[in-house]
């Protein structure tokens, strides 16, 4: 055994740099699984986090901001009734689009009637001749 290693000390040596290689290889993969492991913990904590915090902001936002729709809402009901009171809706007012409806629709009858008319003259007009 002797002899083979003094015939080939440069294939021993060739062999252990080659195992050393992929010692090397192997533990620079396992640092990368570590890492990358790591990583996925610190990013779905994060995520798991920012959850939270939405959610905390979300439940704050919503009563933060039911208060003041409620009172906006009594701002302007309490508003609506005092206008109605100086400013009371009277009979008249409410008639005038029902007059306004009434006088259009004359206005096509009457428009109607007008062209049986001129279509009734042309025709008397076309047998005279």
């Amino acid at each position: 055994m002797d002899e083979n290693q003094k015939k080939d000390p440069k294939k021993v040596n060739d062999m252990f740099a080659l195992a050393m290689l992929f010692a090397v290889i192997i533990g620079l993969l396992g640092v990368v699984v570590r890492l990358l492991r790591n990583f996925f913990d610190t990013y779905n904590r994060l995520l798991d986090a920012g959850d939270a915090a939405t959610d905390r902001e979300n439940t704050i936002r919503d009563e933060h901001t039911a208060l003041p729709c409620q009172q906006i809402d009594a701002v302007v009901s309490a508003r609506m009734s005092e206008l109605e009171q100086k400013f009371p809706t009277s009979q008249a007012q409410q008639e005038v689009p029902e007059r306004i409806i009434a006088a259009f629709k004359q206005l096509i009858l009457s428009s109607l009637n007008l062209f049986k008319i001129t279509e009734k003259d042309n025709r008397c007009n076309e047998k005279s001749p």
